[in-house]
């Protein structure tokens, strides 16, 4: 990997943040920054990587991506443990292209997310996909209030609807969402679904590598 220079915040102002959390992935970490360096240069975005004091070489991976990309990744390494956890990774070059593409074309839409396949590493179960078939294709807090069908390393959120984080999600004994918008999926080959009361339709499926 060639260093690159930090970019230029006038010229080229970043997009997106993209969160990755590790803790003893050594084996992980690095297909997880290679799957968002990969998205390339049609979104400006940064990654904002943590490791959580790892005693692996989870640590050292991450300092020499971000020794090498300046211009991309920004570390932060907790000098205690925050109970922080990661081991996912993207395989579509094109998924922040997509899902911001998404969410311009759909300003009332809060988040946008997309079907996710859980592999077991040592092969024991066959992958499966993280989304039903049946899945609904718009998600509103009534519904992620009964079930998460959005997988972490899936979600593409508005920095508004986290931002800032009310008191009161701090006292309660699950995570919440203040906003109210609609919560749709994004898709790679669209279809149109029929709206139901004042919400927008949206699309959803898997997205892949082509």
């Amino acid at each position: 990997m060639a260093p690159r220079p930090p970019a230029n915040p006038d010229s080229d102002p970043v997009r997106v943040s993209v969160l990755i959390t590790s803790y003893q992935h050594e084996r992980y970490v690095a297909r997880a920054l290679e799957g968002v360096l990969e998205q390339g240069d049609a979104v400006s975005f940064e990654i904002l990587v943590g490791d959580d004091t790892s005693t692996d070489g989870s640590r050292s991976i991450i300092a020499e991506y971000a020794r090498a990309r300046p211009d991309r990744i920004r570390t932060f390494f907790p000098e205690s443990n925050l109970g922080l956890d990661g081991d996912d990774h993207w395989t579509s070059p094109a998924k922040l292209a997509r899902q911001v593409r998404y969410m311009d074309a759909h300003p009332e839409c809060s988040m946008s997310f997309h079907n996710v396949v859980w592999r077991h590493e040592d092969g024991s179960r066959p992958p499966v996909p993280y989304n039903s078939p049946e899945q609904a294709p718009t998600v509103t807090m009534h519904d992620l209030l009964g079930a998460n069908p959005v997988a972490s390393c899936a979600a593409l959120f508005r920095r508004e609807a986290i931002h800032p984080l009310p008191g009161w999600l701090f006292e309660q004994p699950w995570e919440r969402t203040s906003t109210r918008r609609p919560v749709h999926s994004a898709a790679r080959r669209p279809r149109t679904a029929r709206p139901e009361g004042p919400e927008t339709p949206a699309c959803r499926g898997t997205l892949d590598r082509r």
